[in-house]
């Protein structure tokens, strides 16, 4: 059973733009995590019918596939603000710049009281809105960390990746691995570190897994020496790619 708690909005429904006319529900509320808060926010784009459906953001497939990173990534959804740029949703289109700017001070001002260290944006669309930055690619700078201070108020980092779609990971499936290791990097923007400590947990997934860590997790966490890896606690070898399968 779920421990999400909704941000409970003292406010009546918001007009300030066309979208609430037409939106399956006006005004989605963000969930703000119940107990052990990681200090981590993750902001999507807008949301979906699933969305609506189960009052939360990220639902449906998107939802059970970010499920799935997040927990590769040892991660438990119950410590995470999710939110939206926006909270209504067009039935036809995606919302417009001036719909995103509007709403997305809602979500902005949630963001400045929780204060989390790292905002994880999901899906380029989201990452410029909250960056405000329209020269960002998502297969260059993903994984990078901007400044959140101008934007927030306060010292904290921001910084993105793919959006978890059906389509998206149905047709680049190392996207996934792309992700696992975006969070595993604000994992460690969180705590300041230089590396992060694989807990016990992850050699369940690993096993479970075996071709995405073996193909994609590992390589890229090598690449970029975040991944420190205890063979006592995981029961894996940091020196082989395959000693765990062997």
């Amino acid at each position: 059973m779920t421990r999400e708690l909704m941000i409970d909005d003292p406010r009546p429904p918001c007009t300030e733009c066309n979208l609430y006319k037409v939106s399956p529900s006006v005004n989605l509320r963000s969930v703000m995590p119940r107990v052990n808060f990681s200090e981590i926010a993750v902001i999507t784009d807008y949301p979906r019918t699933e969305d609506f459906s189960m009052k939360t953001p990220l639902m449906g497939i998107n939802g059970s596939n970010f499920n799935d990173v997040i927990e590769a990534a040892a991660i438990d959804r119950n410590t995470l603000y999710l939110g939206n740029t926006v909270r209504c949703a067009h039935p036809t289109r995606k919302p417009n710049k001036k719909e995103i700017e509007t709403c997305f001070k809602k979500t902005r001002e949630e963001i400045a009281n929780a204060k989390p260290k790292v905002i994880v944006c999901l899906g380029l669309n989201a990452a410029k809105a909250v960056i405000g930055r329209s020269d960002i690619t998502m297969k260059r700078d993903h994984g990078k960390f901007y400044s959140g201070k101008r934007i927030f108020g306060y010292d904290c980092s921001i910084t993105f990746t793919w959006h978890p779609s059906e389509k998206v990971l149905a047709e680049f499936p190392e996207r996934k691995a792309e992700m696992i290791k975006d969070f595993l990097k604000a994992k460690v923007r969180v705590t300041q570190g230089s590396s992060y400590k694989v807990p016990k947990q992850w050699a369940d997934i690993c096993i479970t897994d075996k071709q995405l860590w073996k193909n994609h997790v590992y390589p890229l966490m090598k690449e970029d020496n975040i991944l420190v890896l205890d063979l006592e606690t995981t029961g894996l070898d940091e020196k082989a790619d395959d000693a765990a399968f062997t």
